[in-house]
């Protein structure tokens, strides 16, 4: 991997932890996130001439990771609600790798390596530690129910996107055609999603919407344009940094307790999240 390629994962990890802060800072969270994903839409929109839409499987992928990405965000969005950033982004981010892990258990083909067991092991202990003293105070259990939720949903839209992207012969285009798919979609929702005078509320939110908005595409190109140009385990890895870039802001721009447990099972889930990827 070239400094050009780490420097650009890194960035793209610090991205995406910052539009998620920028979903906690808004006092509506449900009119930011909505906001940020059709900004999202309308950056990729002047960049689909130059990539065809998949076709075939990778269209049917594409239209099944739509409704998966939408409920990823509803489930966001209600698990930052009920908890701190803190807790719900490292919760979320690291068991989704656990899923996938544990899910292929039940594919044909070998079984699971010595290595990958272990980052298992670590991954499982960092969870139950950010579940059981991350929280800010007494235990928040519906802030922790929440994100695993959420996890769910980060594990199928990442198989998803990743099968999709290979049918369709190009990531980037698979991704920038699901980001414009996803806006009109969100819009179409908003009423049933945000409830009345939602669209009045996302317009009062444009400041966050456009910003969060470019951090988000921005973010989702980089790391897909990272894959071609380095080993997908490594920059997926790599990305997963987002989680330490996350426990910063929540102290920094959230003023969110940086407890001792909630770092120390931060860093656990990074380490095991890692060790999962490059055991992969």
């Amino acid at each position: 991997m070239s400094w050009t390629v780490f420097f650009a994962v890194l960035a793209a990890a610090a991205m995406h932890a910052g539009w998620n802060t920028l979903i906690k800072l808004n006092r509506d969270g449900t009119a930011a996130i909505m906001l940020i994903m059709t900004a999202a839409g309308l950056l990729a929109l002047p960049l689909l001439p130059f990539f065809a839409p998949p076709r075939g499987k990778g269209l049917l992928l594409l239209a099944v990771s739509v409704p998966a990405h939408i409920l990823y965000y509803a489930w966001l969005n209600r698990a930052y609600a009920k908890g701190d950033m803190g807790q719900v982004y490292p919760l979320a981010r690291g068991a989704a790798p656990l899923l996938s892990a544990i899910a292929s258990l039940a594919l044909p083909g070998k079984g699971l390596s010595p290595s990958t067991w272990v980052a298992i092991i670590v991954l499982s202990c960092g969870i139950m530690l950010m579940a059981l003293r991350g929280g800010a105070g007494a235990l928040r259990g519906q802030a922790v129910r929440l994100a695993l939720t959420t996890s769910v949903f980060i594990a199928a839209y990442t198989l998803i996107d990743g099968w999709g992207g290979r049918l369709s012969g190009s990531g980037a285009g698979f991704a920038l055609w699901l980001m414009a798919l996803e806006a009109p979609a969100i819009v179409a929702i908003a009423p049933w999603w945000g409830g009345a005078g939602i669209y009045r509320r996302m317009a009062l939110a444009w400041k966050t919407g456009l910003a969060g908005g470019f951090l988000a595409a921005a973010g989702f190109t980089m790391v897909i344009a990272a894959m071609s140009a380095a080993p997908i385990a490594v920059v997926a890895a790599l990305r997963e940094s987002s989680i330490l870039f996350a426990l910063a802001l929540s102290w920094l721009a959230l003023k969110e307790h940086p407890s001792l447990w909630r770092m120390l099972s931060g860093m656990v889930i990074l380490a095991g999240v890692i060790g999962l990827r490059l055991a992969a």
